[in-house]
């Protein structure tokens, strides 16, 4: 990574690590009922499969959300707690992430994942760039698994919502929601977090190199000035919130068919998304770009998160 031509040192590590914190967000409303239990399946299929040192949270959709299990190590506490969860009550959906994203540690360089299995097409009228802001100006990449009855597409809010944080969404029909959730797990595995020190003075060109076999692949992204911006509580309440240390996150889709989540910090205030369209591969179908596509990807800068 470089900023007017001068290299910052850059550290690069995979999303699914050792490292990583995990919270997950299960539609329990009374509306996804029937859809419920091949969720709990799918997320504790999730939990058992990633690495045993991964922090991991539990957080049940339902009016009000509410914490299932607080974040601990390991899968244990997680799959004891998809057993006790219920479907009831009607979701809230904008407020169970924003509730997810209070259970995840916040100074911390390590990767942070929000995965959501939701019944909804939507966060029941919560802008999505509201809630790409939300998440962005927290580190945090959303995966999400939708359960969308006979259709397999996913929801093109949650596909664009977690797209915009280097996540993927999977839109799922009931009976294949554990291969869903595994699809995600793979998906993930081709995600590489990059930390680097944000520039001082805001806003900022910033160019993004990544060698590959088959030779470099560099996109150019602009580092915008902080803006505040609203969040929804866990109550619902949209509130002004101040601006906190600066955070970039930048994704680029590779030739090699991966992506990179860029996280720039500094000691000055704001924060800035740059993320990139990410299309399919006309040859595998995964996240990058075919032989035909360009070799140095647009990346477009999105509206200034928050803290």
């Amino acid at each position: 990574v470089s900023v007017a031509g001068q290299p910052l040192p850059t550290t690069a590590g995979p999303v699914m690590s050792d490292r990583l914190t995990t919270a997950v967000v299960i539609d329990a409303s009374q509306a996804a009922a029937p859809v419920l239990q091949r969720g709990l399946r799918g997320a504790a299929d999730f939990a058992l499969a990633t690495p045993p040192a991964v922090g991991c949270v539990l957080v049940a959709d339902t009016s009000p959300p509410s914490v299932v299990t607080p974040l601990q190590p390991g899968p244990a506490a997680m799959l004891q707690g998809l057993s006790r969860i219920e479907s009831h009550g009607a979701r809230q959906t904008a407020e169970a992430v924003e509730l997810a994203l209070h259970q995840l540690p916040v100074e911390t360089d390590d990767p942070r994942l929000i995965v959501l299995y939701t019944a909804a097409p939507d966060a029941a009228g919560y802008p999505a760039a509201d809630l790409v802001a939300r998440l962005t100006s927290a580190g945090v990449v959303l995966a999400v698994v939708a359960a969308a009855g006979d259709d397999a597409a996913a929801p093109p809010y949650w596909s664009s919502v977690a797209a915009a944080t280097g996540g993927v969404a999977v839109g799922v029909r009931d009976a294949e929601v554990v291969d869903a959730f595994a699809r995600v797990r793979t998906a993930l595995r081709t995600r590489y977090l990059l930390t680097f020190p944000a520039p001082n003075r805001l806003p900022a060109d910033a160019v993004v190199r990544i060698d590959t076999p088959t030779g470099p692949l560099t996109g150019g992204a602009v580092i915008p000035a902080p803006t505040p911006t609203p969040a929804v509580h866990a109550a619902g309440t949209r509130v002004g919130q101040p601006v906190g240390p600066a955070l970039a996150l930048v994704t680029l889709a590779l030739l090699v068919g991966g992506a990179a989540v860029a996280r720039a910090r500094s000691r000055r205030p704001g924060t800035a998304l740059i993320a990139p369209p990410t299309p399919t591969n006309r040859r595998t179908g995964s996240a990058g770009m075919s032989s035909a596509e360009s070799r140095r990807p647009d990346i477009h800068p999105m509206p200034a998160p928050l803290e």
